[in-house]
């Protein structure tokens, strides 16, 4: 028997809840309608985004017990200021209500916070853009744009507006750039590969790093692997850099008290592969995880098909072992230089 919920009413009771490890992939999963694609990020790329600012305050949109939404708050009571950072609901989900009752939770929440008088947002104009849901709940335009989007509040006391801050958040897909550092040259076959961690400063070129679009089916997006990694003790993860250029990224699952080291997600953007870096940085992940207790052998999974890995993965001396695992075919590397047989 299913343990899947009912789908929800529009009489379901909407509530704020955090997410967890095991509720984390359907917010992943979750969409909004196509033609509000471009109003919003993705929740995994917001997720990720969380990672990195310790003023996000995020939660899970629930109608009843069932995932329909997200929402995310820029919360900083130093200023104070309160920002409707990111806030979607469900294709499926919409038009139900749910949308108003999380804003009026969030609306409570923000109401506890230290000198909270007024909630703000920042949305782009037109076709599916949410300004006519906001102007219904109450926000109110303030005439000040950022970059390519309006801002509007919602005062939540009596009191005059405070003046503009200097700086806001942006509910876009892309968020407009901050002041461009120089563009470093492209990388040549000649740049000297490293791994090195994610932080605020290089998160958003990794995020943008996309594999060739016959790829896309063999590897999640990097703001998904960084999102579900939020929630994942045993992840490693690094960016890969050719220079001082960010090419790719890669993410192992450790467990050195199995123990067991795996290959979970790996990719090299398609403006940089034919260069050697995705061997490289194999190259390096393998030493690293030569250093880790018990390390004796590093494996992955990989789907066969047209653009899929296993060559590559081959030629670096993984081996396929015969398994399946969650329908991907499982190959090893032995650290120790032990051939595995291979599998006709």
């Amino acid at each position: 028997m299913s343990d899947t919920p009912p789908t929800p009413g529009p009489d379901a009771t909407v509530t704020l809840r955090e997410l967890s490890q095991e509720t984390v992939v359907s917010f992943i999963d979750m969409k909004v309608a196509d033609n509000q694609t471009h109003f919003v990020a993705t929740n995994a790329v917001s997720i990720a985004q969380a990672y990195y600012e310790p003023k996000a305050w995020f939660r899970g949109v629930y109608a009843d017990e069932t995932p329909v939404g997200f929402i995310m708050l820029s919360d900083d009571p130093d200023k104070p200021e309160y920002f409707l950072w990111r806030f979607m609901i469900g294709a499926e989900h919409q038009g139900k209500g749910y949308g108003k009752q999380a804003i009026q939770r969030l609306v409570e929440y923000v109401k506890t916070r230290p000198g909270a008088r007024e909630l703000l947002v920042s949305y782009v104009p037109g076709e599916g853009s949410p300004e006519g849901f906001y102007l219904k709940q109450g926000f109110v335009p303030t005439g000040e744009k950022d970059e390519d989007e309006l801002i509007a509040r919602m005062p939540l006391t009596d009191e005059p507006a405070p003046p503009p801050a200097a700086e806001k958040k942006t509910n876009e897909a892309e968020p407009a750039p901050r002041e461009a550092a120089p563009t470093p040259p492209a990388p040549g076959p000649d740049a000297t590969v490293t791994l090195r961690e994610v932080t605020s400063d290089n998160l958003r070129p990794v995020l943008r790093l996309k594999v060739a679009e016959n790829q896309t089916r063999f590897v999640a997006n990097n703001a998904i692997s960084i999102a579900q990694a939020y929630y994942e003790p045993q992840a490693w993860f690094r960016a890969v850099y050719a220079d001082e250029t960010p090419v790719g990224f890669v993410m192992l699952y450790e467990d050195p008290d199995e123990p067991r080291y795996y290959l979970w997600r790996f990719m090299i953007g398609a403006d940089h592969q034919g260069k050697g870096f995705g061997r490289q940085a194999i190259e390096q992940l393998v030493e690293y995880v030569k250093t880790r207790p018990g390390a004796t052998v590093l494996d992955l999974a990989y789907v066969p098909g047209e653009g899929s890995p296993e060559g590559f993965y081959r030629k670096l001396g993984f081996q396929p072992t015969g398994e399946e695992r969650h329908g991907e075919q499982v190959a090893v590397l032995h650290l120790d230089g032990e051939a595995t047989t291979p599998v006709n």
